[in-house]
């Protein structure tokens, strides 16, 4: 319970009418249970006589609302303004990023490497590349157990350009035993990945 001192410093701003919402929340649950406060309040009647707001009063505390709203309206506006900007600049800076990462020459990725660029290249890509030289062949209905032969592969790089040779040894219904030395060139889109072209058949043997 609030002590009666603080609800008798109170007590004047609630019978006047110029308390806050919570102050006569307070007076007012306290008054329920104290009856001395109760007659101090009474008392004040007849010492304190009831004054009307005066209306210059109420416009003071009007525009002082005014003054607040507006101020909050300028200071929301000034916050969405600076998040937008740092959205703004968060997206430039990812957007170069990604443009400065996929501008990047394979060489870039092959130096990383640390040697063997080809075979890393070859070891990734082998089992796709393959796939996507049968399904562009046209005698892919006849084409059976499709490898890529290891230790054929040879690659060669130039800016955002690499080139992956390598021997594909298939099965095919007419022919038999069928070895294709195939060429693919990848344009670098990321880290050690590539967009590749169809296949280009360079020899055969059978």
């Amino acid at each position: 319970m609030v002590p009666c001192d603080v609800i008798r410093d109170l007590l004047p701003l609630y019978h006047d009418e110029v308390c806050s919402t919570e102050s006569r929340r307070l007076v007012e649950e306290h008054l329920e249970q104290c009856e001395d406060c109760k007659n101090e309040l009474n008392s004040m009647d007849g010492q304190f006589p009831a004054r009307p707001v005066q209306s210059g009063e109420k416009e003071a505390a009007n525009a002082a609302s005014r003054a607040w709203k507006k101020g909050t309206r300028r200071a929301f506006r000034k916050g969405a303004v600076l998040a937008a900007a740092v959205l703004l600049a968060v997206l430039l800076l990812a957007a170069g990023g990604i443009l400065y990462v996929r501008n990047m020459p394979v060489e870039r990725d092959a130096g990383a490497c640390g040697g063997g660029y080809a075979t890393f290249i070859f070891d990734k890509y082998s089992q796709e590349l393959t796939r996507k030289f049968v399904n562009g062949s046209m005698d892919e209905a006849d084409i059976v157990n499709a490898q890529a032969v290891r230790g054929t592969q040879e690659a060669a790089w130039e800016g955002r350009t690499i080139f992956l040779e390598f021997d594909i040894r298939y099965e095919h219904t007419e022919w038999g035993t069928v070895t294709e030395r195939v060429r693919f060139v990848g344009q670098r889109i990321w880290f050690d990945t590539y967009d590749w072209s169809g296949a280009i058949s360079e020899w055969t043997e059978r």
